[in-house]
């Protein structure tokens, strides 16, 4: 299954180290399902798969 962000306007960005606000206004943009932190699944959708990186972004595609 593919997932996509679409932007209204201008390029995608990245949300790491963003406010709730604009985690919120991107999962409602996000054609799929975003996990934030605090979101059940969060933690299992994060799981570690490479061992050199084990980081908590703002937003995970689920």
């Amino acid at each position: 299954m593919m997932h996509a962000f679409i932007p209204e306007e201008g390029p995608m960005v990245a949300v790491g180290g963003r406010g709730n606000n604009e985690v919120e206004a991107f999962k409602a943009r996000f054609a799929g399902i975003a996990l934030a932190a605090g979101d059940d699944g969060y933690d299992e959708a994060r799981a570690l798969w490479n061992g050199w990186f084990d980081k908590r972004p703002a937003a995970w595609p689920a």
